[in-house]
């Protein structure tokens, strides 16, 4: 998390959110959404070419709410996901490192921040599948942060 405010949701909505992947319809006619059965499916199947989520009904820009409970008493960071980024350039390595395009006051803004996360497949092997994300796991940075990292 990045120090920005949170929001505060009720229950059913955190509830919702642990649970699994929904990809929301960010169309203002449509209250569609479509379910991605783990991380693999996310990033195989529902991203367009710019790496944008996108709505499985009308083909559209998607988004997905997550939200986690903070150690802090009473807090929950609640971000918005907007698309995510490979970072492995081979599709058949076991290890897939990828950034979340969030951003955490709203689903229709740009995104303000990249959460850094994996996921490491080992099913084909007769493994299971793991994804590394969390409060307390990789971080979240500010777009102005990551900008320190470039040069």
């Amino acid at each position: 998390m990045i120090g920005r405010r949170l929001r505060y949701v009720a229950v059913d909505r955190r509830t919702e959110c642990i649970m699994s992947w929904l990809i929301k319809c960010s169309g203002h006619l449509t209250n569609r959404v479509t379910k991605a059965a783990n991380i693999v499916g996310l990033l195989n199947a529902h991203r367009d070419a710019q790496d944008w989520f996108r709505c499985g009904c009308c083909g559209g820009r998607g988004y997905i709410e997550k939200c986690f409970k903070l150690q802090e008493e009473g807090e929950y960071w609640n971000p918005y996901l907007l698309g995510a980024v490979r970072l492995s350039d081979n599709p058949e390595n076991t290890y897939q490192p990828f950034a979340f395009l969030v951003n955490e006051d709203s689903p229709s803004q740009a995104p303000d921040a990249v959460w850094f996360s994996y996921y490491k497949d080992l099913r084909p092997h007769g493994g299971r599948l793991k994804l590394g994300y969390g409060p307390g796991g990789p971080p979240v940075v500010a777009l102005d942060q990551l900008a320190k990292l470039i040069p």
